[in-house]
């Protein structure tokens, strides 16, 4: 109800109650989604691999491999845990992830390709947030993997 009599006064159809006005400034911005500071990066993933045939794919994409940023529609993420996963993949303290998550692209490609991937590369592309001039980009190799397709279709 009390959000409902915010919106309307702020829309001026009604005026609000004194009490109202004393414990809400309108005026008080809270960015406290960001403290104690806004992240100074951002990025994204690129897992370059190499197939039998010699091409060069995107295992993790599904793709061609870029290097751009990617549109907000290609950073989807299946779900919340993926998002995190992801976020974790890449800082220290989580290297242990790592190897897993390359063996997880190499499967998940030779289950579904008759190309298999021979290996694969995970890189994280770090973009600095800056307000002034063109951002960066900074490649950094977090992990890579030969893919055995011995084996194929185990664990």
């Amino acid at each position: 109800m009390f959000v409902l009599v915010w919106n309307a006064a702020t829309l001026g159809y009604v005026r609000t109650p004194e009490q109202v006005e004393d414990t809400v400034n309108p005026a008080e911005h809270r960015w406290s989604m960001f403290a104690p500071e806004p992240r100074g990066t951002d990025g994204w993933y690129v897992v370059p691999g190499r197939l039998e045939s010699g091409r060069e794919v995107d295992a993790f994409h599904r793709g061609a491999v870029c290097w751009d940023p990617p549109s907000d529609e290609v950073l989807g993420f299946p779900s919340h845990r993926w998002l995190v996963y992801l976020l974790d993949l890449q800082r220290r303290g989580y290297e242990t992830l790592r190897p897993a998550f390359a063996k997880y692209v190499c499967q998940r490609w030779n289950e579904t390709h008759d190309d298999d991937l021979t290996n694969v590369s995970v890189y994280y592309v770090q973009q600095p947030t800056r307000l002034e001039g063109p951002e960066p980009t900074e490649r950094v190799e977090i992990t890579n993997r030969s893919c055995s397709t011995r084996n194929r279709g185990t664990t």
